[in-house]
């Protein structure tokens, strides 16, 4: 492409939802060159170690550490959280396709104009095929949402489960995943798409922005007129401490969203009634959700909590058989019909916040090494939460037949292998409408520190809303994306 003075050269970080919200958004526009690097691995490097992932789902992926904690790096990220891209790095793909609209009542800590706004949500909704179906959950929580949250005449609201999907051919539908749409777009030459790339720096420079990366054949440095920064909280929060201070300590606080694991007894099959059918068909072999179930009350702070329901899987049932003797291990196969779990997420104010610390040190010469420590603590979730969902569940009984079982929270942390209550991370690098910190962001998602560098991942969500983020963090970024641009 050859640059004319309008031409504006544009640099994306990461490949998640973040950065999808956000290449929607530059692919709308003209005369911009649009650069996308990732960390993210697709497969094994040399003498790599195949890293078994407990709660992770294996659907075309695997179970190697990569990534962030990649010793071909210099960043190393300390956590005692199992199954996560910021602990060890694993490889296993994480499918983002629950699908659900925040309400704004959930969000007024949010600056007025930091929030996303309606058309932002229906243009992310447009580019996504959503398996649904219209029932209840249709009713408070539409999948096509107005922007008016003042007409809701109920406390809880039950329907099947919204999961895009990602069309990679016509033979296999698959739960939506970001990456596949940068690798179209790469092929449709879009963009300019390069992986295993670790964004080690980003300084402002006469009006530009020069971003260190290093890569597999060594060390570049590019200059940008605007970067977006999506590659996830803690990720981006590590590229931003060391590009803002350099050597030495600093600590972030981070927001996490407690949830709460349970078991639920199943009494009988009974199919949840439909009103209309399913736009598209989605095959069972990802042990998706079935049910999404939202619940407000006094427990919940007046919050929504989002409650997915669903079979258990089969990491989960393979770990149950290795509790057992081998002659006792078909008993699991005959009993796993009769139980089925729920996750359900509360917003961050009823959760704790994590203190994660940096720490930039000299490595050899001019190299630098950086070093994470994710504070988390053990978590059990307060018993007022777990009996209000609970009692939720029952109340649904007619159309669930499920009876939740009691001290299934401690079954729960037992089977997902750690006792770390958080579910969603964000706000290191918050929207303020007067920010005062280099580190935080203005209201249009921009960091105070670095003009032109902007923060479009959860790090700069001033707190996290409980029902499902997907839907929310890439009709934000577009959001902050559009503006920008």
């Amino acid at each position: 492409m050859v640059m004319d003075k309008a031409t504006k050269k544009i640099l994306l970080i990461g490949t998640g939802l973040a950065s999808y919200g956000a290449c929607i958004a530059l692919l709308e526009k003209k005369n911009i060159i649009i650069d996308v690097v990732d960390i993210g691995l697709k497969e094994a490097y040399k003498n790599q170690p195949n890293i078994y992932v407990p709660n992770a789902k294996d659907k075309n992926g695997s179970y190697f550490a990569y990534g962030i904690n990649d010793n071909r790096w210099s960043l190393n990220i300390q956590s005692d959280r199992i199954c996560s891209s910021h602990a060890y790095g694993g490889f296993s793909q994480a499918y983002s396709g629950s699908i659900l609209k925040p309400k704004e009542k959930d969000m007024k800590d949010w600056p007025e104009k930091s929030l996303p706004n309606i058309e932002s949500y229906k243009k992310i909704l447009s580019t996504l095929d959503i398996n649904q179906k219209f029932d209840e959950l249709d009713l408070g929580f539409p999948i096509n949402p107005s922007g008016d949250d003042n007409k809701l005449k109920k406390n809880s609201y039950l329907g099947m489960s919204r999961i895009a999907i990602s069309n990679i051919d016509r033979k296999a539908d698959v739960p939506f995943l970001s990456s596949i749409e940068f690798d179209k777009w790469s092929k449709e030459n879009l963009i300019n798409l390069k992986r295993e790339c670790f964004v080690s720096s980003i300084q402002e420079h006469k009006k530009k922005l020069h971003v260190t990366i290093e890569t597999i054949d060594g060390t570049i440095i590019k200059e940008y007129d605007h970067v977006y920064l999506g590659a996830g909280c803690i990720n981006t929060t590590a590229i931003v401490d060391r590009s803002l201070y350099g050597f030495g300590s600093r600590n972030y606080i981070i927001k996490s969203a407690p949830f709460l694991l349970q078991l639920c007894l199943k009494l009988k099959l009974k199919k949840y009634r439909k009103t209309q059918p399913n736009k598209t068909r989605l095959k069972d072999d990802y042990g998706l959700c079935k049910y999404f179930l939202e619940v407000k009350s006094k427990s919940t702070k007046g919050y929504w909590s989002h409650t997915q329901i669903g079979y258990l899987n089969k990491i989960i049932i393979q770990k149950a058989k290795n509790m057992l003797p081998k002659k006792l291990q078909s008993i699991v196969d005959l009993l796993k019909g009769f139980f089925r779990f729920s996750i359900t997420v509360f917003h961050s104010e009823l959760g704790e916040d994590i203190l994660i610390t940096s720490k930039v040190t000299n490595r050899e010469g001019t190299k630098t090494k950086q070093y994470i420590k994710v504070n988390e603590k053990s978590f059990s979730c307060n018993w007022k939460l777990s009996l209000a969902i609970k009692k939720e569940i029952l109340k649904r009984f007619k159309n669930l037949s499920l009876i939740p079982i009691p001290f299934s929270q401690m079954i729960g942390s037992i089977g997902r292998g750690n006792k770390l209550g958080g579910w969603h991370f964000g706000g290191t690098l918050p929207m303020k409408v007067k920010p005062v910190k280099s580190c935080e962001c203005k209201e249009n998602g921009e960091l105070v520190g670095i003009n032109k560098l902007f923060i479009i991942d959860s790090s700069s969500f001033p707190s996290i809303p409980g029902s499902t983020v997907a839907l929310l963090t890439m009709a934000n970024s577009y959001y902050i994306t559009r503006k920008s641009i």
